[in-house]
Parts: structure tokens; C-alpha cells; sequence
């Protein structure tokens, strides 16, 4: 080329030599082609899935409570980038490897992708020769990571149950050791439980409550008598001195109703003396019924999340969505004879265009050395 080529020049070039450029272009586009038909065919498998993120928790001991909702994925992808990490372990590798022994760790590393989708889905894409092996192995992938879940549960509920029958073994020590105490309780003072030792109090002073108030209306009554028999009586006087009057038996009857009311009003004052000692005792009886009662709701709550955590280890609690499941592909996805052609082709201009340059390039330099010879000739004189 000159040295100061413009862009027509380089047209040229390309032009008087686009032969060259269209054989070169074409030799590549047919050698791909060629060496395309003789590539073993690769298949591509994708297997697709999620955790979801609304999934609410199995009790396997609660009454059923309402519908679950629609499982939908969690739409962040710092969440959706940790299961793709997960997904690339070695212990990932490890457990899909014991499932087909016959392909190596280094075929998982090089043959194996994880991408996240827009939607927040994981894609599992494997390749290999056999399409069916292939959806096997992203399948598998699925499974894998639903058992990796599964197996740290399960460990972690394991860890749970230990610490759970611990908790119940001393809980029982403490209810046998409560009882025995209330029991000894109960017998050194010779009480029943609290409440119906408070029951029993209430029950005779509403009792004696109740037959002193009879015993007033009665007292009433047979005042009222001897009013109307003529014998006025003052409100604490049994009557008139004659014989007559004293003679009468209601006011026999009335002095006897009278002495009971005040053996009543005794015993009302004398229980409502001794109340304060038997409140104490009902207190502390009651304190250790209280005790009691707590330590055996404990067990019982315990017991019920021993059994829970039991039923976890049996079956864990994990729910990974398989969203697309891998089947074998029929079309191969590498190699792609229209693709290679294309790709052969773009190269081969190129390299067409690049040779035509270099042709040109060593053409100008061949005919200026050839000038440069015509320059450094000496001059023949003219004849005379």
C-alpha cells in the first residue's frame, strides 16, 4: 500500500482480489461444516426449581389450620445466588456422583451450570453425549439438594431430641419430687388441697350464716305471736312477770330460739378466728398445687415438642419446587452445524480481507524495490 493509502485504496484492494476473500471465506464455512458432521453430538438438559418462601411450618401434632397458600419463590437474588452456591459444592458433587459412580468430579465441574433466571428460578443445565443420562444427572441435582436440606434438619432436629429428653427426665424428677411434697403436706396437717380446704371453710360459714338468718326470721315470728297473745316484749326482754305470761309456751319457744342465735353468732366468731390460720394453710397448700400444676403443664408441653421434633426426624419438613422437570432432548445442543457455518464464514471473510491486504502490501513493496532498481541504473549516453 502507498503511504498515504486512502479508504478507496483499501477498496480496491479488497476488490481486485475478492476472489480470494469469497474462496477463503467459503473454505472455512466448508471445513466447519465438516468437521461438524464428524463431532460427537452433545445434549443439554435443564432442570429448573425453588424454595419457596411462604411455605408455612408443618406441625404434624396441630389440629389443621387454614389452606396454604400458593408457594411462590423468594424474589431476591442474593437468596437465589446462595442455593446456586450450595448447588456448586463439593458435597453437591459428592452425593450426585454416588448416584452415577461412572462419571468423574472433574465431569460435573467442566459440564454442569447454574444460572439464575430473571424470575428468581435456578436452572440446572447438564451436558453430556447420552440426552437420557443428562436429564438423569440435573434431575438428580433436584433430589440432591431437596436430601441436603433434609439431612441438616434432621441432624439439627436430632440435636433437638437430645436436649428435649434431657428436659423431660429432670421435669418428671421434679413432679414426683412435688408430689411427694404435697402429699407429706397434706397429711402432717391433715388438710385437703387448697381448694377444698377453701371450699369446706366457705361451705360451713354459709351454712352457719344461713341458719342464723332462719333462726331471725323464727325469733321474728314468734314475737309477732306474742304480740298478738297481748305480751309485749322489749328487744332484749322475755316478758311480763306474771304467771299467766310465763306460763305461755311460745315465749318457751322464743327464749330457746334466742339462745340459739347466740350459740350461732359464736360459732361465726369462732370459725372466723380460726380462718386466719386455716388461710395460711390453704396458701401454702395452694402454693404447691400451683407448683405442681406448672411443672406438669411443662411436661406436657415438652413431651408434645418431643414428639413433634420426633416426627421431624422421620420426616423433615423440606419443600423444594421442582418448577421444570429435565426430560431427554432430541436436538443435540452442541454442535450446531448452522451456527459453525456462520461462525466459518465471518471468520473466513476476515481472514480473506486480511490476506487480500497482505497481498497488496507485498505487492507495493515489490514494485517499489522495482523502482528503486530503475533509479540506482546508470544512464546510457546517446549515440552521436
Amino acid at each position: 500500500m502507498r503511504e498515504h493509502a486512502t479508504l478507496a485504496d483499501y477498496w480496491m484492494a479488497l476488490y481486485t482480489r475478492k476472489g480470494i476473500i469469497l474462496a477463503v471465506a467459503l473454505s472455512a464455512m466448508v471445513f466447519a461444516m465438516a468437521i461438524t458432521r464428524y463431532l460427537p453430538p452433545v445434549y443439554e438438559a435443564k432442570a429448573t426449581l425453588y424454595v419457596p418462601a411462604n411455605l408455612s411450618p408443618k406441625l404434624y401434632g396441630a389440629p389443621l389450620g387454614p389452606a396454604q397458600l400458593p408457594l411462590r419463590p423468594q424474589p431476591d437474588d442474593r437468596e437465589a445466588g446462595i442455593h446456586v452456591g450450595i448447588l456448586r459444592s463439593n458435597d453437591m458433587i459428592e452425593a450426585v456422583q454416588r448416584r452415577f459412580p461412572q462419571k468423574e468430579a472433574g465431569f460435573f465441574k467442566k459440564n454442569v451450570n447454574f444460572v439464575t433466571s430473571p424470575q428468581f428460578f435456578t436452572d440446572i443445565y447438564v451436558r453430556d453425549r447420552d440426552p437420557r443420562l443428562a436429564a438423569d444427572i440435573a434431575n438428580a441435582y433436584v433430589e440432591a439438594y431437596r436430601d441436603f436440606h433434609a439431612n441438616n434438619l434432621r441432624n439439627s432436629a436430632e440435636r433437638t431430641v437430645k436436649a428435649l429428653e434431657g428436659k423431660v427426665a429432670e421435669l418428671r424428677t421434679r413432679l414426683v419430687a412435688k408430689r411427694a411434697e404435697l402429699l407429706a403436706y397434706q397429711e402432717s396437717n391433715k388438710v385437703l388441697s387448697g381448694s377444698a380446704t377453701e371450699r369446706l371453710y366457705l361451705r360451713q360459714r354459709e351454712d352457719l350464716e344461713r341458719q342464723r338468718d332462719e333462726n331471725a326470721l323464727a325469733i321474728s315470728s314468734a314475737r309477732q305471736r306474742l304480740l298478738a297473745d297481748g305480751v309485749v316484749l322489749g328487744p332484749n326482754d322475755t316478758g311480763a312477770r306474771d304467771d299467766a305470761v310465763l306460763a305461755n309456751p311460745r315465749l318457751e319457744q322464743l327464749k330457746a330460739l334466742e339462745a340459739r342465735q347466740t350459740a350461732l353468732g359464736k360459732r361465726i366468731d369462732e370459725l372466723a378466728r380460726t380462718t386466719g390460720s386455716a388461710i395460711s394453710e390453704t396458701s401454702s397448700i395452694q402454693n404447691l398445687e400451683s407448683d405442681k400444676r406448672v411443672l406438669e403443664q411443662q411436661l406436657v408441653n415438652t413431651e408434645t415438642n418431643l414428639a413433634e421434633t420426633r416426627l421431624q426426624i422421620e420426616f423433615p419438613n423440606v419443600e423444594v419446587v421442582q418448577v421444570q422437570v429435565a426430560r431427554p432432548p432430541s436436538v443435540p445442543g452442541f454442535p450446531i452445524m448452522t451456527l459453525n457455518a456462520i461462525v466459518a464464514l465471518i471468520v473466513g471473510l476476515a481472514a480473506g480481507c486480511y490476506c487480500a491486504l497482505l497481498l497488496e502490501y507485498l505487492r507495493q513493496l515489490r514494485l517499489e524495490r522495482i523502482r528503486r532498481q530503475l533509479d540506482d541504473s546508470p544512464l546510457t549516453e546517446a549515440a552521436p
